[in-house]
């Protein structure tokens, strides 16, 4: 992500990365370098698919 609302973005940026394997797409969502406000790293929760989109919820402690 570059740019939300056509304005620079500078914050912390989370990955979405594709890779294509005889002929399927795997989508890997890359929360390295991704804290909470505790300093742990953020986890992945759940991932699935939803009108063919994937999604992901993630978390980390309060």
């Amino acid at each position: 992500m570059t740019k939300v609302d056509g304005q620079d973005y500078s914050g912390k940026i989370n990955y979405l990365r594709m890779h294509f394997v005889k002929g399927k797409v795997y989508f890997i969502l890359d929360l390295a370098g991704g804290f909470d406000a505790n300093n742990y790293p953020l986890v992945v929760l759940k991932n699935s698919l939803k009108n063919g989109n994937p999604a992901w919820t993630w978390g980390g402690t309060d």
